[in-house]
C-alpha cells in the first residue's frame, strides 16, 4: 500500500504586480485590497508589493494615501486578513 504524502513548498513573493482578478491596484478601493489579498494567498503568493504605474503626481499620490490607510489598517488589526491570505510589503513604484 502506498503512502500518501504531503509536499508543503514556501510561499512565493511577486514583487511587480499591477493587479490581479480584475482589479487594479492604482485605483483599489480597500474591500479590492483584501480580496486581492485573498486570491493571491490562495494561488501560493505569500507575499507581494502593489505595483503603480508612472502616472501623474495627484494618481500617485493617491495610490500611494490608499495603500498606506490600509497597510497601517493591517498593522493595527492582526486579524484584518484571513490567515492564509497574501501580505503587501510595501509599494513598487515605476
Amino acid at each position: 500500500m502506498a503512502h500518501s504524502q504531503t509536499v508543503s513548498t514556501p510561499s512565493f513573493w511577486d514583487l511587480h504586480l499591477h493587479g490581479v482578478a480584475g482589479v487594479d491596484f492604482m485605483h483599489a478601493s480597500h474591500d479590492e485590497m483584501v480580496y486581492s489579498c485573498e486570491v493571491l494567498g490562495k494561488n501560493g503568493i505569500g507575499y507581494f508589493a502593489p505595483t503603480l504605474l508612472a502616472s501623474s503626481p495627484n494618481q500617485l499620490n493617491s495610490a500611494c494615501k490608499n495603500w498606506g490607510e490600509f497597510h497601517s489598517k493591517l498593522t493595527r488589526q492582526k486579524n484584518y486578513l484571513p490567515k492564509a491570505a497574501s501580505t503587501p510589503l510595501g509599494l513598487h513604484l515605476e
